[in-house]
């Protein structure tokens, strides 16, 4: 409750809690729903549909070679929307995958290697403003509170999958998550993200828990 409490009273933690929890929902939706699309309903085998999937780890880890390059040109702000929103946007063509199984295997291919570099790249940006504006001897409530928050977003995304893909299908289901991603990434187009050039200084060492007499964080603000 204390994490939540000082995310509540910080405008850039509240803005990326909000984006990581919209994240998150979208996760559970397009993980619960990719394996069973690609396997059951288009047919790729689970041996080649694993390694699709290892794809993204390679794409990863030229996105966090290239993080402080891109981050350095676009700024920090613009590096975490960007993320998302080229993430979200090529996440779409694993809806739109055709039925012939090579050709397919192409369209969940492509965000692979497109998306997951840039999402990776958001990330290490989030989690660097995260600590840089926490106190800390705040950082493990406020890292504990949005860990929490984005679990319960998994489950929630995980639950809505199932009702859509129920009802209108898989494909359906994927799109859905594709277009709450992209929904993230509008979240931090908000000034206070988008004009933020580059990571915020740290105000947690200038008052080890409390040193100063506050010990709630607030000057941090």
């Amino acid at each position: 409750m204390e994490g939540y409490r000082f995310i509540a009273r910080n405008q850039i933690l509240l803005l990326i809690a909000i984006s990581s929890v919209i994240v998150s929902v979208s996760g559970g939706i397009l993980g619960g729903m990719i394996a069973l699309f690609a396997i059951g309903e288009i047919g790729i085998q689970p041996g080649p549909f694993g390694i699709i999937i290892g794809i993204g780890g390679a794409s990863s880890f030229v996105g966090a070679i290239y993080t402080t390059r891109v981050t350095r040109k676009l700024g920090v702000g613009p590096t975490m929307a960007l993320g998302l929103f080229i993430y979200g946007s090529v996440s779409f063509f694993m809806p739109l995958a055709p039925t012939e199984i090579w050709l397919a295997m192409v369209f969940f291919v492509i965000p692979q290697v497109f998306g997951d570099g840039f999402w990776i790249m958001h990330d290490i940006n989030e989690a660097s403003v995260q600590q840089a504006v926490t106190p800390e001897h705040l950082r493990g409530r406020v890292a504990s509170a949005l860990k929490v928050s984005e679990k319960t977003g998994m489950l929630i995304g995980a639950s809505i999958a199932g009702i859509v893909a129920e009802l209108v299908g898989l494909r359906i289901a994927l799109a859905t998550g594709s277009a709450i991603f992209m929904l993230a990434g509008v979240v931090l187009l908000h000034p206070t993200i988008r004009s933020m050039k580059t990571i915020p200084q740290s105000p947690g060492d200038s008052a080890k828990s409390g040193e100063s007499g506050e010990s709630d964080g607030t000057d941090s603000n």
